[in-house]
């Protein structure tokens, strides 16, 4: 926790580096996507915890309500790719704008029109779409059982 950028009316930082990563305050990011009410976005963030943790930590500090009062909540900082993953569920016009962009990108990556600076970051890349590959292959496995299982329970 160093490197305090900027700070959200709430009192908390709108931008930290943790861990060599740079960090967006959950709030921050509702804003900048057109959120009408930016506290939704831990909703959207609590439901998604799972494959949000699954891209990497999700720290989260005690949120005081801010200067129009309410309840204490939970603050939660998003590395880059997790704000991605919030842009895409986020279902906002600012949302769909930034992703279509972030979705020209990796297409050009993906016809090769793009390439990884170095043979460290190409590793990296390979390693992000093995998990990807093992993410999905656990994805079939899982609906072929529960499919099975309904088989099963149907025939009864």
């Amino acid at each position: 926790m160093n490197d305090i950028i900027t700070t959200h009316p709430t009192g908390l930082p709108d931008v930290i580096e943790e861990g060599g990563e740079v960090r967006v305050l959950d709030l921050t990011l509702a804003e900048k996507l057109g959120f009408e009410r930016p506290r939704k976005v831990r909703d959207l963030i609590k439901r998604h915890r799972d494959a949000l943790e699954g891209i990497g930590s999700l720290p989260h500090r005690g949120a005081n309500p801010g200067p129009k009062g309410g309840r204490p909540g939970t603050a939660f900082y998003l590395n880059e790719a997790q704000a991605h993953f919030i842009t895409a569920k986020a279902g906002t016009k600012l949302a769909d704008i930034e992703l279509a962009r972030v979705a020209q990108v990796f297409t050009e990556y993906r016809r090769g029109n793009l390439i990884a600076k170095d043979a460290e970051t190409q590793a990296t890349l390979d390693e992000i779409e093995a998990k990807r590959q093992r993410a999905h292959a656990f994805y079939l496995e899982e609906r072929e059982a529960r499919d099975t299982a309904l088989r099963f329970l149907r025939r009864r």
